[in-house]
């Protein structure tokens, strides 16, 4: 018990041990950012309890604190599953990122190649004069809370290659 719970300390300085298989503090990730939690496996019953903001992570990943506190044998090792999880989740960009991104990728597209975005900026037409001079049209749907398809576009178009295109 004593290695497990101390490996969870060492990583964790502000996490102190209550008691057996028990700790309470504060968890740092590696964006500085602190959450304070309290994880009690020393009953048949894992609980934890979170504060406000690091539940509200949480509920946006339906099942995933149960499914952590069911596979975890211990309190250490839970904290530590959480850790990796949030660190992931960080390190994706939330749906406010996306939009900067967009933003700025339209910013820098020449004036010329826009023909209109939405006012919510979840549908854009790019123009794009060919050769001969005739127009083509591109309509591209913007998908922010879910991008998964990066779409082959014209290089005259100069557009950036993103994943919030959905093409």
């Amino acid at each position: 018990f004593m290695n497990i719970q101390m490996t969870a300390l060492l990583s964790q300085p502000q996490l102190v041990p209550v008691k057996e298989q028990c700790l309470t503090g504060f968890i740092s990730l590696s964006d500085q950012t602190e959450y304070y939690l309290s994880v009690d496996y020393s009953s048949n019953l894992p609980s934890v309890e979170l504060d406000e903001e690091l539940q509200a992570k949480l509920d946006q990943h339906p099942g995933k604190l149960k499914s952590i506190l069911e596979k975890s044998t211990s309190a250490a090792e839970f904290v530590n599953s959480l850790i990796d999880f949030l660190e992931e989740v960080l390190a994706q960009p939330t749906d406010k990122q996306h939009l900067l991104i967009l933003i700025r990728q339209i910013a820098n597209l020449p004036s010329e190649s826009i023909k209109s975005v939405d006012n919510d900026i979840k549908q854009i037409t790019l123009k794009e004069v060919d050769e001969s001079g005739r127009a083509h049209f591109l309509s591209i749907q913007i998908d922010s809370k879910t991008p998964t398809l990066v779409c082959d576009l014209p290089e005259s178009l100069n557009l950036p290659q993103s994943e919030l295109w959905s093409c």
